[in-house]
């Protein structure tokens, strides 16, 4: 059996101020293992790595980065407050996690089958949008996981005739749900608005709420035949 382990960590300590001036604030830590070896030696094997990153930064690091006080004021009274300091400091995720497990079989001296499955999870909160004078509301949540299944086997029938086969299963998720602020009045999101000459903005993104997919299936054979100097293959 053998395995490793690691982890990585860095944060705004360890970094130089921006050349503007600003001070971006942030934390990663990243950590993960692998271990692999026999289940039956000289037969079956296995082998799982995973990791995780877990990131949290805050990018628009002004307090109040609207100039406009009557526009501030608005934003958190209107409303019964629902946008009160949506201009303020806008804080981001980027957490996301990967996963394997592998098996490897001799079957016979002729077969040998192997079997994965790879799981993936991101999730980025504010992440649909970087823009200085935008305020909180004006962002969404990104975020993708997957889950998928492949294996192969790989067979000798004789001397110069050998067979592959192939199989995946695989869905992955793509979703941008919004998570916004609820307009009281309407029970709904507020809708994406543009105020003052800065071009600050607020509300749902236009683009928001987003479902997207896909699911794969894959089946694959090959015949692969030898004779003297030449190499055969079909499927």
């Amino acid at each position: 059996f053998k395995g490793t382990a690691h982890y990585f960590g860095q944060g705004s300590g360890t970094s130089a101020n921006l050349a503007d001036g600003t001070n971006p604030r942030y934390l990663q830590n990243q950590f993960g293992f692998t271990l692999g070896g026999p289940i039956r030696r000289d037969r079956a094997f296995f082998f799982v790595a995973y990791d995780q990153q877990v990131f949290d930064q805050t990018k628009q690091t002004l307090g109040n980065r609207i100039g406009s006080a009557p526009l501030r004021a608005w934003l958190d009274s209107a409303n019964g407050g629902a946008l009160r300091g949506d201009y303020r400091d806008i804080a981001r995720t980027n957490d996301a996690q990967v996963a394997l497990a592998k098996l490897d079989v001799r079957l016979s001296d002729n077969h040998q089958a192997t079997l994965k499955y790879n799981f993936t999870n991101a999730s980025q909160r504010n992440g649909t949008f970087d823009v200085d004078v935008w305020g909180r509301s004006a962002n969404g949540l990104e975020r993708s996981y997957s889950h998928a299944v492949n294996g192969a086997l790989n067979s000798t029938f004789r001397r110069g005739l050998t067979n592959e086969f192939r199989f995946q299963v695989a869905r992955e998720d793509r979703p941008r749900p919004y998570e916004g602020p609820i307009n009281p009045a309407t029970g709904r999101p507020f809708p994406d608005t543009g105020v003052d000459f800065a071009g600050f903005r607020f509300g749902q993104p236009f683009f928001l709420p987003v479902e997207a997919y896909d699911t794969r299936l894959q089946l694959l054979d090959n015949v692969s035949l030898v004779r003297g100097n030449h190499l055969l293959k079909f499927g």
